[in-house]
């Protein structure tokens, strides 16, 4: 990243702040109170894959590092994308995912305290799954508009309506609600369990995809392993980056982020930005 920011001229001042199991290790906790508000005043910063499996399980200190609500993003931009020097499975895939990450059952937020899971009787589990208007709304409506900038102008929304008419219904009313703001664009709908096949056997039909949290989570690595696998999978928040090569334009002043474990930024903005290197091990 420092060598792509040299080679557009962009001046960048890089920042390290602790998270993950070393924020644990020097102050105590995976988020750290110092690290949220020096994040909160960067311009941006990127985060690499999630590590909190090798969490060992009997530490209940050591929980995901769960950003403060100033630096959360609303949406999440993955670019699944091809190359002919890399090796793949697929050639010519150039898909952007929009996943929304505020709400469904891998949020925080789903509930005021706790985790949005709960456990009534050693016998049974239970967990939340949240959709609302306004997030729907938004990530379709962000997926829209960058399907505008896209030469095929092609949005699919996934989801799973036939089954959680409710939840996944909310979610497709909104997609079809923007997407009559936006004659010039494609809406298609495919289920979420067709999608995946379709993803593996012809993933070059797919030019934006819109969808929920956790049907996002899973697809976009499933994209991901047909285009050259982690390392070549870019992730862009809106307001923020993730990964190591977020690739496209910024809106300057919109750019930070929930970030998960270790981390390195760089913000495509104005006047030398700010950016946070965290790593966690």
């Amino acid at each position: 990243m420092r060598a792509a920011a040299a080679r557009t001229g962009l001046e960048v001042e890089w920042q390290e702040h602790p998270i993950g199991r070393r924020g644990h290790e020097l102050h105590g906790h995976t988020m750290p109170e110092a690290t949220v508000a020096a994040l909160a005043k960067l311009d941006g910063w990127v985060a690499g894959p999630i590590g909190h499996n090798a969490y060992p399980r009997k530490r209940s200190d050591l929980v995901i590092a769960a950003a403060a609500q100033e630096v959360r993003p609303v949406c999440k931009r993955e670019a699944v994308k091809s190359y002919p020097n890399i090796p793949s499975v697929h050639k010519n895939v150039d898909i952007v995912f929009l996943r929304e990450v505020t709400e469904g059952m891998q949020s925080i937020e789903t509930v005021i305290a706790g985790s949005g899971e709960f456990r009534p009787n050693d016998e049974i589990s239970v967990g939340m799954r949240v959709v609302t208007r306004k997030g729907a709304n938004r990530v379709a409506r962000e997926a829209f508009e960058i399907a505008r900038t896209r030469p095929r102008r092609k949005v699919t929304s996934v989801h799973k309506e036939p089954v959680y008419r409710l939840v996944c219904g909310m979610f497709a009313e909104e997609c079809r609600k923007v997407a009559k703001e936006f004659p010039d664009c494609e809406l298609n709908e495919v289920l979420v369990d067709g999608f995946a096949m379709k993803l593996v056997m012809n993933p070059q039909q797919f030019d934006v995809v819109v969808t929920t949290n956790q049907f996002g989570d899973i697809l976009t690595d499933e994209g991901a392993g047909s285009s050259g696998g982690w390392g070549w999978h870019r992730t862009v928040r809106r307001r923020a980056l993730r990964h190591v090569a977020g690739y496209t334009r910024f809106r300057a002043g919109h750019c930070r982020a929930k970030h998960r474990q270790s981390l390195r930024a760089d913000h495509v903005g104005q006047n030398a930005p700010r950016v946070a290197r965290a790593q966690a091990q």
